[in-house]
């Protein structure tokens, strides 16, 4: 009896360390799957016209970036499945981490680039062209920083990457430089 129990302890800690990646591949796959049908529908439909334009050009990077993520996020997922005990490198983490928190400032930038039609540039006064950038460029810059500042202090805080991913799992929604990101992240879609 103790080992059928013994067994079965086994068998349910093990599903408890595979459930969080495995749901998180699941989504990531079905996501994923969408990025890339995305990518060939506005490859396929899109005119010469369009073509020609920044925004197509930062819309492809956009989302081969995302698919990027993905890729990172399915790896570092899998091999938390396949080898639960044997961490996935520092490198291919600290790279996913990367791809989940910079992009987002990228599509910003994309959106604010949209702006860039209705006031063009030799047209607009340059202190209405002033006014209306200043703010948004300054706030894209401070989120680059914290972002960054976060990004090395989560490198530097330890060299194992157990703790690695203890410290972002624990800092994640208390970390002064997420926070502010995101309060930036407000600011900036205002």
């Amino acid at each position: 009896m103790s080992q059928t129990s013994g067994s079965h302890l086994v068998i349910s800690d093990f599903i408890d360390i595979i459930r969080p990646p495995f749901q998180l591949i699941v989504g990531v796959t079905a996501l994923s799957a969408c990025l890339v049908t995305l990518l060939v529908v506005l490859s396929v439909f899109s005119t010469q016209e369009s073509r020609k334009r920044p925004a197509f050009y930062l819309n492809i990077v956009a989302i081969s970036t995302a698919v990027v993520l993905s890729i990172l996020s399915g790896i570092t997922s899998g091999r938390a499945i396949l080898y639960p005990f044997s961490p996935t490198g520092e490198g291919i983490y600290i790279a996913t981490i990367f791809f989940a928190l910079f992009p987002p400032v990228f599509y910003d930038t994309i959106l604010l680039t949209r702006l860039l039609a209705l006031y063009p540039i030799n047209v607009t006064p340059r202190s209405t062209f002033f006014k209306i950038f200043i703010f948004p460029i300054c706030i894209k810059c401070g989120r680059l920083i914290v972002l960054s500042l976060y990004l090395c202090e989560l490198v530097q805080s330890t060299k194992l990457l157990r703790s690695l991913e203890q410290h972002a799992q624990a800092t994640w929604f208390r970390n002064p430089y997420i926070t502010a990101e995101w309060t930036m992240q407000i600011l900036d879609n205002l």
